[in-house]
């Protein structure tokens, strides 16, 4: 590779983003466990500008690898093929970093879907309650 320290910025940066893409995440938890709608309305325009973020990460990321003429290449197989050993370690840290991020944020995202379904749930079983009452 060329230019391994632009990437490795850019890797930096996406794994920067994640960490407080997680901490709304856990906030969001939160509010949709007590119901504070208030608060998660104001959570998920924070968080629009944290995947808008990310976005522009993984665009820079593809484009850096293309400029390389590593277009479609992992991450994984530019540590073990495409790097000299100055620059191997510190791939490795933050490939590392950013695989437990993601899995951490997919498993909160999981979780945050269940309790949002629960919520619309009660509210539909509620509005059914009412609409029923309503009819008499």
């Amino acid at each position: 590779m060329k230019n391994p320290e632009s990437l490795l910025q850019t890797l930096k940066n996406q794994y920067e983003t994640c960490v407080r893409y997680l901490e709304i995440q856990k906030e969001k938890k939160e509010a949709l466990i007590s119901g504070d709608i208030r608060r998660l309305d104001e959570i998920v325009l924070r968080e629009q500008s944290y995947i808008m973020k990310m976005e522009s990460y993984e665009m820079r990321r593809e484009k850096l690898l293309m400029q390389e003429g590593l277009a479609g290449v992992t991450i994984s197989e530019i540590i073990s093929n495409h790097l000299n050993d100055k620059y191997i370690e510190a791939y490795r840290d933050v490939f590392a970093k950013l695989n437990d991020i993601i899995f951490e944020l997919k498993k909160i995202n999981h979780l945050n879907q269940r309790l949002l379904r629960a919520r619309l749930s009660v509210i539909y079983r509620m509005d059914k309650i009412l609409s029923y009452g309503s009819n008499k």
